[in-house]
């Protein structure tokens, strides 16, 4: 995402400030360490422990002079690749779910270590964190600086008016908006499942997996024993902890971020599941308590929505779906590295990019299009000026 915000100047929409806390809460609220001198500084952790776990970190991490990590991912579960460095059990769980952020214990081994790299990669490039947070509310914001460029370059955007009709005469889509008189017309849609089914009212097959999102209110920030009263931590709370089938996954923002006026805390929880059944009160619940005791939402807010991974089929659309995307073929860092099948909050907004631009593609490109695309983009890359990714630590060498 970063790549696709600072290519199109999307980034000129946006800011951002870097992630304060990780933590993990498993009965209790406890911080990740977030460099080498924060781990031996840790006094809950033995020496021999200490060296078990720069062992494995530096097994992933990049090189020292910025070039990728390749880790070597043996065909295991990263449960059982954390269990046989012979870490104490407390610490496993530290590292599994506050480094590596895995859904659960018996995620592969290969899309985890592919997702710790790149955590591990990030940290000093803009800070001493390995995460950004969007001010504003994150994510909106994004979609708002990428309607902002698509306006300016022709695009309409109608807020606020729902679909009336849909239709395809065997040429062109026409489309209806209530309260709108203007019809319009297109050779080609694009557009997610859920709203191509019910615009078409066509029957919508059921998730293979479902995405549980909670907002919470509070007016008290996560009780961490720091300098000052945090505004921004993820925190990831295990599954048997959570009771849920995966873990959940709370980023919290507070008056700095913008996203809630002061005195008061947004907490956002997110999990999957392979039902709809509720799945986030007893968590909820665990997030009061971390802010400290009879503490009351201000606001609370729980939805549901079926992730469907195999779209239906549609002459003349393109229909996203919610499962793993393509980015072999990608324009922004192509990678062979596998993703999981459900994004976690980390890899969100990057499974968005590799959507969008496989929608692209399917709608208006060619292979050899597509091939040219993809040579233009290396060449643009290697005549990049580095500053453009220069951070708080410097230039990334391996983009010099």
């Amino acid at each position: 995402m970063i790549e696709a915000l600072v290519r199109s100047n999307v980034a000129s929409y946006a800011t951002f400030r870097l992630l304060e806390h990780v933590c993990i809460y498993d009965g209790e609220l406890s911080r990740v360490p977030g460099s080498k001198s924060e781990v031996f500084k840790q006094r809950t952790i033995s020496l021999a422990d200490k060296r078990r776990l720069m062992r494995f970190l530096e097994r992933v991490a990049p090189a020292p002079d910025g070039t990728p990590a390749s880790p070597d991912a043996p065909d295991v579960t990263i449960g059982s690749l954390i269990a046989d460095t012979g870490l104490d059990a407390r610490l496993q769980k530290a590292l599994m779910y506050g480094v590596c952020l895995s859904w659960r214990e018996d995620e592969p081994a290969a899309t985890a270590l592919s997702r710790t790299a790149s955590v591990l990669g990030g940290y000093g490039r803009y800070g001493n964190s390995a995460l950004l947070v969007g001010q504003y509310g994150g994510a909106g914001e994004l979609a708002q600086g990428f309607c902002r460029s698509a306006a300016v370059h022709g695009a309409t955007f109608v807020l606020g008016h729902a679909v009336k009709s849909l239709s395809h005469d065997g040429e062109l889509w026409s489309l209806d908006l209530h309260g709108v008189e203007h019809k319009f017309t297109a050779k080609t849609l694009v557009g997610n499942v859920q709203n191509i089914c019910t615009a078409l009212s066509k029957e919508q097959r059921n998730g293979d997996a479902y995405e549980h999102v909670g907002i919470i209110v509070l007016d008290k920030p996560l009780a961490l024993e720091t300098d000052r009263e945090p505004e921004s931590a993820l925190v990831v709370i295990p599954p048997e902890t959570a009771g849920t089938e995966n873990a959940v996954m709370v980023i919290m923002q507070g008056e700095g971020t913008f996203a809630c006026p002061k005195g008061q805390y947004v907490y956002y929880l997110v999990t999957h599941a392979s039902d709809n059944a509720p799945q986030l009160e007893k968590a909820a619940a665990q997030v009061c308590s971390m802010s400290g005791e009879s503490v009351v939402p201000l606001i609370e807010f729980f939805t549901t929505r079926p992730l469907v991974t195999v779209p239906p089929e549609v002459q003349h659309c393109v229909v996203i779906p919610d499962g793993v995307p393509s980015r072999t073929k990608s324009t922004l860092y192509p990678s062979d590295a596998p993703l999981q099948h459900v994004a976690n909050c980390m890899e969100t907004l990057d499974h968005a990019v590799y959507r969008a631009e496989d929608a692209f593609w399917g709608a208006f490109g060619s292979d050899k299009a597509r091939e040219e695309a993809l040579n233009a983009a290396a060449a643009r890359r290697t005549a990049r000026d580095p500053s453009e990714y220069e951070g708080r630590g410097g230039v990334e060498p391996s983009r010099q």
